[in-house]
């Protein structure tokens, strides 16, 4: 966690469209793993101020490098889609915002 924060600090992982995606690696974990957290009320980006609303965090194993661009990858492709951004920023609680990622 505090190489995510040391990240941040450095740069924004915001990725436009109020949504932002801190990522990095961990000896902690064996496989990537992803939190989604919709924020009410959004936080505002330290370098750019603009509203982050929904943040898409993934830490990967150190040594799996191409599973966490993949998961990256598909993350960005996923959030290009209008329609998928405007469900996920309606979702009115964690299920619904679960049920929207899970049908894509």
């Amino acid at each position: 966690m505090n190489e995510l924060m040391r990240r941040e600090k450095e740069y924004s992982s915001s990725i436009g469209h109020g949504i932002s995606m801190p990522h990095t690696y961990s000896s902690s974990v064996t496989g990537s793993l992803l939190a989604v957290a919709r924020l009410i009320p959004p936080v505002k980006c330290p370098y750019s101020r603009a509203e982050i609303s929904l943040v898409f965090m993934v830490i990967s194993p150190e040594d799996k490098p191409e599973e966490h661009l993949n998961q990256i990858s598909r993350i960005a492709k996923f959030v290009s889609r209008e329609e998928i951004r405007e469900a996920l920023m309606k979702a009115q609680n964690p299920a619904e915002l679960f049920e929207i990622i899970e049908k894509g």
